[in-house]
């Protein structure tokens, strides 16, 4: 398998089918799969274009990113990307989901000139081609209805039922959604004895499960939390499932996990130690996972 990762690392892999997967790394680089091989579809704009892009996501359409302060959206043709900057010298953008509506929702943690403790923002891009965008209301507590400071490190919506955000200091918000095109409803904190911080989460209706650092792995079912075995101390940075019963994760020194539906079972990956940051599968037997200096897919290919 050859693609065009020469330096750096694979920071995000996303996918509407097997045939159809991107994968953003460092300096830019931007690839996409057809079921036969990676293509390098960079920008071939100016190198004010070469930042990493830590998170996408995919409509049915385009691609959305996130490179420093700068959001994305593009087509597979490599000069079809439009960006605007996110000035705000109080939060830094770390991940982004795009709702039925339309809408792209930024979740950031706290900038550089943040004050001490004034946690991330939610924002809400209504209408990209403007620059528009407008911060939500921070998550409440649902027994007193107080604000929560929330350092936001990942995002996650599961159609037509609800946008989660996981991050720092063990603390995940839910979201609910209406419907399918209906926007986010004001954020209610999860609540949650474990305090690491919490890197990634996947869903599926109104469960979800998040991964983090000392190889924390928790499991939301919409009416308690638990704290799962993971049987590492690695800090894990990412997780995606196919079902409730066919879940992955992957983090630091090539930990890579696999949760059966009962118990987590760690997948060896020969000669590798590197950290992996990213997953994503179309199938049970076609997963793509990347990190450091490499990117590794499970299941037979083409």
């Amino acid at each position: 398998m050859t693609t065009a990762l020469t330096v750096g690392y694979v920071s995000s892999i996303q996918g509407r089918s097997t045939s159809d997967v991107w994968a953003a790394g460092s300096l830019g680089l931007m690839m996409h799969w057809d079921g036969h091989g990676w293509t390098d579809i960079r920008s071939t704009k100016p190198p004010s274009d070469l930042l990493t892009p830590s998170s996408v996501f995919l409509t049915p359409d385009a691609a959305w990113g996130i490179a420093g302060t700068r959001i994305m959206r593009r087509g597979l043709d490599p000069d079809s990307i439009h960006t605007f900057e996110l000035f705000d010298p109080y939060h830094a953008p770390t991940s982004v989901v795009v709702l039925g509506n339309g809408h792209g929702y930024i979740g950031c943690s706290e900038g550089p000139y943040a004050p001490p403790g004034a946690g991330g923002v939610l924002y809400d891009v209504f209408d990209f081609d403007n620059a528009a965008f407008r911060p939500l209301p921070p998550p409440v507590l649902a027994a007193n209805q107080q604000p929560v400071a929330m350092n936001i490190r990942a995002l996650f919506a599961a159609p037509e039922s609800a946008m989660w955000a996981v991050g720092e200091r063990g603390l995940i918000a839910r979201y609910s959604l209406a419907g399918a095109d209906a926007g986010p409803t004001q954020g209610e904190i999860v609540p949650l004895a474990n305090q690491n911080d919490l890197f990634a989460g996947w869903g599926a209706g109104d469960e979800l499960w998040a991964a983090g650092e000392k190889g924390t792995l928790i499991h939301v079912d919409g009416t308690s939390t638990t704290a799962m075995t993971s049987s590492t101390t690695a800090t894990l940075n990412a997780i995606f499932g196919l079902s409730k019963s066919d879940i992955w994760a992957a983090g630091d020194n090539g930990v890579l996990l696999h949760f059966d539906g009962t118990s987590w079972s760690r997948i060896p990956i020969q000669g590798y130690r590197g950290n992996l940051r990213t997953i994503w599968g179309a199938a049970s037997d076609d997963v793509w996972i990347g990190g450091e200096g490499a990117m590794f897919h499970w299941g037979p290919l083409p």
